[in-house]
């Protein structure tokens, strides 16, 4: 209608200080009536009680229903973790792997949050966990946890991981060894355009 409204687009470059830094400054200087993002959990979970002590409607697709703590100016958009997981979990399941492989970011609330989901629903359906492995978020060299992934002989991998992260490990652990057969599952992040420009 006759209501104008300016649309500003900031980047919080995947830093929780970053987003806490923005927020402060959309609601004290720019005026903004809204936030649309962080997209990710982490930064969502810090930015989150920021914009809500300033009453400042934050909208995010973080994964995790703990987003939503902070009180009543933060909204999601997104589905929770244990809703899509738990249904992948019972798909992979179906598939009857002997065992899977898991890895998940150990500092971002959404990624464990979404294995967790995936992890509980495949044992319940009778897969077996050949490992645990955590990773931060900034981590590259995968070398060591490619010969263990390979070392497992588990034809099942789970990475709850972003995208590129995902692919980066799977090609390491492809030249350590891991059989070309195994079942690679992920989190929402594999269904990007970015993990399959990274991987091949």
């Amino acid at each position: 209608g006759a209501t104008k409204v300016s649309l500003m687009v900031e980047d919080n470059r995947s830093n929780t200080q970053e987003a806490i830094s923005l927020i402060t400054r959309m609601a004290t200087r720019d005026n903004a009536v809204m936030v649309i993002g962080p997209v990710a959990t982490g930064e969502a979970m810090a930015a989150g009680p920021v914009a809500n002590d300033l009453k400042l409607p934050l909208f995010t697709t973080a994964t995790s229903p703990a987003v939503l703590k902070p009180g009543p100016w933060i909204f999601k958009v997104t589905e929770t973790a244990d809703q899509y997981m738990t249904l992948l979990g019972e798909h992979v399941a179906q598939k009857k792997p002997k065992s899977c492989f898991t890895i998940t970011i150990r500092d971002n609330e959404g990624y464990i949050f979404q294995h967790n989901a995936f992890r509980d629903t495949i044992k319940k359906g009778g897969v077996g966990i050949a490992a645990e492995e955590s990773i931060l978020s900034a981590d590259t060299d995968f070398t060591a946890l490619g010969t263990k992934i390979a070392g497992s002989k588990a034809d099942c991998l789970f990475l709850s991981t972003p995208p590129e992260q995902g692919a980066n490990i799977i090609l390491q652990a492809r030249q350590a060894g891991m059989a070309a057969n195994t079942l690679l599952v992920g989190n929402t992040g594999m269904g990007s355009a970015n993990y399959i420009k990274a991987g091949g």
